[in-house]
């Protein structure tokens, strides 16, 4: 796991539960939306849409000298709410 410290002008944040509805219409549908509401309200401040809802960002690249932590993940078992 990387802890970056990313100047802010590089970042793109959504709302990751928008993003996951916008996904799951495109695996459904087999194609993008027409309508651009998706993306809107993707992106559209405030970013959290519901209690359940969590911020993503994305960035272009990362510069080492962003980097301030790299720690290893350690997987202990699998979540009992994942599919098999």
């Amino acid at each position: 796991m990387l802890t970056l410290s990313v100047p802010e002008e590089l970042t793109l944040a959504s709302s990751y539960w928008v993003w996951n509805g916008f996904l799951d219409y495109v695996i459904v549908h087999g194609a993008l939306p027409r309508s651009r509401r998706w993306r809107r309200r993707m992106l559209q401040a405030p970013l959290f849409k519901h209690d359940t809802d969590d911020v993503q960002a994305v960035i272009p690249f990362i510069h080492t000298e962003w980097i301030e932590n790299i720690a290893k993940v350690i997987i202990t078992g699998r979540n009992d709410d994942e599919p098999l």
